[in-house]
C-alpha cells in the first residue's frame, strides 16, 4: 500500500470515530487536567526563566519533531535541543508566552492532543521586541513519570 493511500485510510478511520476519540469519564478528565497543568507550567517557566526552559518539555524520542508555519523546523529531538540550547540564547533573552482557548483531547492515558491560540512577546538580545500570535498544536506523551511534548506545530498568523 503506498504511503498516501495508507495516510488516507488512517485519516478516514480517525474521522469515522470522531465521537469516540476522547476517553470518557474520570480518566479522561484526569488526563485533561494533567495536560492543562503541563501547559501552564510551560508558559510560566518559559516566561520566567527564558526560552531554554522548553528543553524540560521536549520528549527525547525518535518520533519527536517540530514544525513552524508549514515546514518541519526540527526533524528530531537532538536538532531541537542543540538549537534551543546553543542558538536561542544568542538571539532572544526573554519570551512572555501565553495560551488562550486551550483545547485538550485525552486520547489514551498516555497520549493527549493539544490545540491552543498562543501569543509571544519576544525580547531579542539587542533589546528589540517583537510580538507573535498564532495557533499551536502538539501531542503530549506521559512516560510514566511526567508529560512531555512529542511533537509541536507552530502556525503563526500573518503580520
Amino acid at each position: 500500500m503506498n504511503r498516501f493511500l495508507f495516510a488516507g485510510c488512517i485519516l478516514a478511520m480517525l474521522c469515522s470515530c470522531h465521537d469516540k476519540r476522547e476517553m470518557p469519564g474520570a480518566e479522561g478528565a484526569a488526563v485533561k487536567d494533567s495536560v492543562t497543568r503541563l501547559m501552564m507550567r510551560i508558559s510560566a517557566d518559559v516566561s520566567k526563566s527564558g526560552p531554554t526552559q522548553w528543553l524540560n518539555y521536549f520528549e527525547d524520542n525518535p518520533e519527536f519533531f517540530m514544525a513552524l508555519d508549514g515546514a518541519v523546523k526540527f526533524g528530531d529531538f537532538q536538532s531541537a535541543t542543540t538549537y534551543t540550547r546553543d542558538t536561542v540564547p544568542q538571539i532572544m533573552s526573554r519570551v512572555l508566552l501565553t495560551w488562550e482557548h486551550l483545547r485538550i483531547d485525552s486520547l489514551t492515558p498516555e497520549f493527549a492532543f493539544i490545540g491552543t491560540d498562543y501569543s509571544e512577546a519576544v525580547t531579542l538580545t539587542n533589546g528589540q521586541t517583537s510580538s507573535f500570535t498564532g495557533f499551536f498544536t502538539a501531542i503530549a506523551h506521559y512516560d510514566g513519570a511526567k508529560w512531555r511534548l512529542r511533537n509541536l506545530n507552530w502556525a503563526g498568523k500573518p503580520r
